[in-house]
């Protein structure tokens, strides 16, 4: 593949601060990003939806799949790709749950309460877009870990993800 493809992984916190991020990502995309894999997209009732938001504001040429919750509060959080259309053309978006904590261990619920954050596991998500660029196929993927539960809990999530990806049918990229 001779053409270069830049990337730009965001946490964007919940999606507070949506003028903050857009403005980030429109000087990002002049700087030449054409793709954002986003961690941490939620939807709450009483703010416009930054998926709505970024669209509006870039045009027809960039697209958004996402994946989060339907609690309606911060359990919701997800992730999501956005990609300008014009370089990638979208062939497939799976969506997966990774595995989930039953409880966190008491010293990070200790942690989390101290600092006023929800202690209840969050559901963490994966969204993977199956891509063509200039004829070549490559699939990317979006994810977002647990913060809490140490190394252990991290790995097993991405090892979920890396067996569910090994079933997939063969991309000549992948970036995760």
């Amino acid at each position: 593949m001779n053409s270069v493809l830049s990337v730009a992984t965001y946490n964007i916190e919940y999606s507070r601060r949506p003028k903050l991020l857009v403005k980030t990502i429109v000087q990002m995309i002049q700087n030449g990003v054409k793709v954002f894999c986003f961690q941490e997209i939620l939807r709450l009732p009483e703010n416009e939806f930054i998926v709505d938001i970024l669209l509006k504001e870039l045009g027809k040429n960039w697209k958004l799949e996402f994946f989060i919750g339907d609690e309606g509060n911060y359990l919701d959080v997800g992730v999501g790709i956005l990609w300008n259309e014009s370089t990638l053309k979208l062939q497939k978006i799976e969506k997966i749950n990774l595995p989930k904590m039953k409880k966190y261990p008491m010293l990070d619920r200790l942690v989390l309460r101290s600092v006023g954050f929800i202690d209840a596991p969050l559901q963490n998500r994966a969204i993977i877009g199956t891509f063509s660029l200039n004829d070549h196929s490559l699939r990317m993927t979006s994810l977002r870990l647990d913060t809490v539960g140490g190394t252990k809990n991290r790995i097993k999530q991405v090892q979920y993800l890396l067996d569910f990806i090994k079933d997939k049918p063969k991309v000549e990229y992948e970036i995760i």
